[in-house]
């Protein structure tokens, strides 16, 4: 079993790779609320300090995987775009002439 260092890696996220999709889907029940499903058996989750927890979790159901460091960003699953901290208000006022009848 291979395993990612969660403190020393430069990756954002772990993948945790399981043999198969229903295994991962039975693996679900070991992380936060948080993880992200990858399809494929995969289950990525942040590298941060919730990792051994999660780690102590799968071993004691008996799961067998492996790690990856993921090429994901925050900035992947969250990004910024460009209207973005415009003022909604005046979004919506500009469109409020083109809704009357």
């Amino acid at each position: 079993m291979s395993r990612v260092d969660h403190i020393g890696t430069e990756a954002e996220f772990i993948e945790f790779v399981f043999g198969d999709e229903e295994t991962a889907i039975r693996a679900e029940r070991c992380f936060p609320t948080d993880f992200v499903t990858l399809g494929n058996g995969t289950l990525m989750y942040r590298a941060n300090d919730r990792v051994p927890g999660i780690r102590e979790r799968l071993e004691a159901a008996g799961f067998e995987w492996t790690e990856e460091e993921s090429s994901t960003t925050e900035d992947d699953m969250w990004p910024e775009w460009a209207e973005d901290g415009e003022d909604e208000e005046d979004d919506l006022s500009d469109d409020a002439d083109t809704l009357k009848p």
